[in-house]
């Protein structure tokens, strides 16, 4: 298996002196996703600001973003996000797919969603 290919791969400073890599599983159109019921939201204009309860780290989300993060308030299959984005959105299928799952990977790392 090409660990590239199917993980991010994160490399961190650890206090100053090193470099440590994660590797973190990248989500998929066949995963199912949800949003972390430990992260607060409320919506701005057309944005969405975040809040990771047990981090008290903030987060915002610009509008295509923000429908994204409704359309995860119950569980829903990637595909269906794409699928749903790309009727409603002048944009290529191939380029809104690899725009969600850029996304929905940094959501993840940063625990705003869960998947399965």
């Amino acid at each position: 298996m090409n660990m590239e290919r199917n993980y991010f791969i994160y490399k961190m400073l650890i206090n100053g002196l090193k470099f440590v890599t994660l590797y973190v599983k990248m989500i998929t159109p066949e995963h199912y996703i949800e949003q972390n019921k430990e992260v607060f939201a409320g919506e701005l204009d057309d944005e969405t600001v975040m809040m990771h309860i047990q981090t008290g780290k903030y987060y915002g989300l610009d509008d295509i973003g923000s429908r994204i993060w409704k359309m995860a308030e119950e569980k829903i299959q990637v595909k269906e996000i794409i699928a749903q984005l790309t009727d409603e959105f002048d944009v290529d299928k191939q380029q809104c797919e690899k725009d969600v799952i850029e996304l929905l990977n940094d959501m993840k790392s940063n625990d705003l969603i869960q998947i399965e």
